[in-house]
């Protein structure tokens, strides 16, 4: 691609761009994403900043056709590719960031309302968005602390991603929606006030994880369990019936031989009862799983550590002692 034919291509949708429902931008678009390709196009952020405004606030506003839409999302994600300052441009320089970010996860929830393409083409803007090789965590932080209002209830991004995960049947998107959480798990949060995920979404991308098993995808399965073991590691939570949560894990490690499935689920079940607000609560549900497990070593294993996590007050420790299993517990403990 020539300099001047790019240059001309940013010419031609400056001056349509008076009419944004002109048939001409929908392709003109379409040249310009093709054009971002070429490296050497993205690093000429002077000459299509002023566009760019122009169209994401005429995006915002209501003021493009969705073919446009589609062709500008294309545009996006070729433009941030691989181009830390074309990102910067977005999160720093672009006053309208905020309401862009808003309008993009809108149109994600309403995912059975636009065209697949579409949704496609949002979802590899936000992964080529927070992909950074160089490890400027910035884009990836903003998108996993976004918070985008829905029914004057406040969101998180990790909301929308997981429950999409469950409701898609597009593989292509399904894959981009995982690659997008992989790396937005990776991030350590540190803020102890912010809370992304609740019980009710760790249940979701437990189901989903359930599905992708009985589709028999295994690269989705190991995807998704190492994205549950990173977030309970690394995000602050908000739990509740963690016992039920722990019992769930468990389950899944019954139906697999895979070392770094189990793995991933043996240190996901430790982390949820690490973060348990309730630890008494899922004694006898432990020793339940330990009377089943004396054929299984790591599920033995796991079952006697959870419930030497749970008897931590003096009436758990009462309450084991209590039961017919107590000394055959004690005894399996040394």
């Amino acid at each position: 691609m020539s300099p001047c034919s790019f240059d001309n291509t940013i010419e031609e949708i400056s001056k349509c761009i008076a009419d944004p429902y002109a048939s001409e931008l929908q392709s003109l678009l379409g040249k310009l994403g093709t054009d971002l390709r070429d490296i050497q196009n993205r690093a000429e952020l002077t000459k299509v900043s002023n566009v760019l405004i122009l169209l994401l606030n005429f995006l915002i506003t209501k003021k493009l056709s969705v073919e446009c839409e589609m062709q500008l999302y294309r545009v996006l994600a070729n433009f941030v590719s691989d181009m830390p300052g074309n990102r910067n441009f977005l999160l720093n320089d672009y006053n309208g960031c905020k309401a862009f970010f808003q309008w993009s996860f809108d149109r994600l929830q309403s995912y059975d309302k636009i065209d697949s393409q579409l949704l496609f083409y949002i979802c590899v803007f936000i992964y080529n968005f927070i992909i950074d090789e160089k490890s400027n965590q910035e884009p990836a932080l903003y998108i996993d602390r976004f918070q985008y209002q829905s029914s004057k209830r406040n969101h998180t991004s990790w909301n929308i991603l997981i429950d999409l995960c469950g409701r898609i049947s597009d593989k292509d998107v399904v894959e981009l929606l995982l690659n997008i959480m992989d790396t937005l798990s990776d991030i350590k949060e540190e803020d102890a006030i912010f809370e992304q995920l609740d019980t009710i979404s760790i249940e979701k991308l437990l189901a989903f994880f359930d599905s992708e098993i009985q589709r028999g995808e295994k690269e989705s399965t190991c995807i998704t369990v190492k994205v549950l073991e990173n977030i309970l590691n690394n995000k602050k939570l908000q739990l509740t019936h963690t016992h039920n949560l722990t019992q769930s894990l468990i389950e899944e490690m019954k139906h697999f031989s895979d070392e770094s499935i189990l793995t991933s689920l043996f240190n996901s079940v430790m982390l949820v009862s690490a973060v348990s607000a309730t630890v008494d609560d899922g004694l006898s549900t432990y020793i339940g799983i330990w009377k089943v497990s004396k054929e299984n070593d790591l599920l033995r294993s796991l079952s006697l550590i959870l419930i030497s996590n749970t008897i931590i007050s003096d009436d758990s420790k009462v309450a084991l002692m209590k039961t017919k299993d107590a000394r055959n517990i004690f005894d399996d403990f040394f």
